[in-house]
């Protein structure tokens, strides 16, 4: 029905349409307690722009202003990016270029908080990078991941965190296809159409530095309290969805 209504209306209302419905979509129960720490306050998305800040979690219409960083000008989600990026209404912030494991064009403790939304799980490294994270804000990261029993990771096995703590000591890097093997074995692909047929996918996969859409890793809320601890973090607030994994991250100093 809407690939019929998109093919009808013109591309401004059929937008127009997409915007207003997403206007009404549910807000998580506890949304408040994400939002209001970042109400008035500067952030750092990594990743994104990521709809579940538009509207699951409205943090984007109430913080003060936001800048993002991305590993490439042009992703498989967001497309081409401009060095400003339109995230709410009006509101614009600067897109950087960088690993998010190496964020050393910014400053220690540069931003009140930082945002990711099913980005951690594409990382090779998430120690490294959740170790980037804490560095450069002051206060919370608020971090969403997929859940893995409602996608096409279903059929794997959560990541161990020693085999995190490995990566970490052997500063692994994005070129890293430790896990080819495994997701090819188990990945769903009647969950991911996108991806195309096993010999589309597997040929994706092993381009997998240039587009970074394997999930090198899988998580669950025992894994993330586990880095959490390692890094001297604390879980204040979780929350699970149909989708995802959310959690409110303080950080300790």
């Amino acid at each position: 029905m809407k690939k019929i209504i998109k093919n009808v209306l013109p591309n401004f209302l059929f937008n127009f349409l997409v915007k207003i419905k997403n206007n009404f979509k549910k807000k998580i129960y506890n949304y408040k307690a994400y939002v209001n720490l970042a109400k008035d306050r500067n952030g750092l998305e990594v990743g994104g722009p990521s709809n579940i800040f538009r509207y699951d979690i409205p943090i984007y219409k109430n913080c003060a202003s936001l800048e993002f960083v991305n590993f490439s000008s042009n992703t498989v989600w967001e497309g081409k990016l401009s060095t400003l990026t339109s995230y709410c209404n009006f509101k614009k912030g600067k897109q950087h270029i960088s690993e998010a494991s190496e964020l050393d064009i910014f400053s220690d403790q540069q931003f009140d908080f930082v945002l990711s939304s099913n980005c951690l799980e594409h990382l090779a490294n998430p120690i490294k990078a959740l170790k980037e994270w804490k560095r450069v804000t002051k206060d919370f990261i608020i971090l969403v991941l997929p859940f893995k029993d409602n996608n096409f990771d279903h059929r794997r096995p959560i990541t161990s965190f020693d085999h995190l703590i490995d990566d970490y000591n052997s500063n692994v890097d994005e070129h890293d296809l430790t896990h080819l093997e495994e997701i090819l074995s188990k990945h769903d692909l009647k969950l991911d159409p996108a991806a195309g047929s096993f010999e589309d996918f597997k040929k994706r996969s092993y381009k997998n530095f240039e587009n970074r859409c394997l999930h090198h890793h899988v998580f669950d809320n025992n894994l993330v309290n586990s880095i959490c601890l390692h890094l001297n973090m604390n879980i204040i607030e979780q929350t699970l969805t149909k989708d995802d994994w959310i959690f409110l991250i303080k950080i300790n100093r």
